[in-house]
């Protein structure tokens, strides 16, 4: 049976262990059963905070397969859009798998967007694989844990990857920000976009665009790699 879920909000801790390079950041929002009172913790892919952005950003653009533009008929900026282009349980029966491997003029995304790395698309397989659930209001099973320095290579690019490359590339780069490259990326960190788009703050445009906000752990540690002098590493 499917349980009712409240969303209790908790404050957000961030914690310096003394002689520790690492910082314990604990979950905004914890899920309670209110018929038991346990918390609820999701573990999986979330499609809402991890299929979706993906999405969104690469195959939702202007022009694309979006709300509006509608091409060959398919929307992927919404879960009823998506699921129409997938076989739950079977990625392999799917065709937006399909699409994403193929190449040429048939590559989708089409040129000169780069197409999806290997992770990106297993990501979503594994996700097709497990149900191809619309999971919402997903909630981490323990505190985010991040090891200082931040890296830019191996920590904040493939948060950006993920939910900006899309529509911030050095092909196409909307509303004259990149995310390609450490230097581009410092455009926005200078000028206090990037903080305030994934924060979706008052005068910022919301990123990602037609999403929720990134999980608040990829926010905080976008913040912790910036308060380190935003590094080139």
């Amino acid at each position: 049976m499917k349980l009712n879920q409240v969303v209790v909000k908790m404050g957000l801790g961030v914690f310096m262990l003394f002689g520790l390079s690492q910082c314990v950041v604990t979950p905004e929002e914890t899920i309670v059963d209110p018929d038991t009172g346990e918390v609820v913790n999701f573990e999986g892919i979330c499609f809402e905070t991890e299929i979706l952005p993906l999405m969104v950003s690469r195959c939702g653009n202007s022009g694309c397969h979006n709300a509006i533009d509608r091409e060959d008929g398919i929307d992927l900026t919404s879960y009823e859009g998506i699921l129409k282009e997938v076989k739950p349980g079977d990625p392999g029966d799917s065709e937006i798998i399909e699409y994403m491997y193929e190449s040429g003029e048939d590559a989708m995304p089409p040129s000169p967007a780069e197409p999806l790395k290997n992770e990106q698309i297993k990501l979503i397989e594994d996700w097709i694989t497990d149900g191809a659930k619309n999971t919402t209001n997903c909630v981490s099973s323990g505190p985010c844990n991040f090891t200082s320095p931040i890296s830019f290579t191996s920590d904040v690019l493939p948060i950006i990857d993920n939910y900006c490359y899309g529509c911030h590339n050095t092909a196409d780069p909307q509303g004259g920000y990149s995310y390609s490259t450490h230097s581009e990326t410092m455009k926005s960190v200078n000028d206090g976009t990037l903080m305030g788009s994934i924060r979706f703050e008052n005068g910022y445009k919301s990123m990602p665009e037609k999403s929720n906000k990134m999980p608040s752990c990829n926010i905080d540690l976008i913040q912790l790699w910036i308060d380190e002098g935003a590094m080139d590493n």
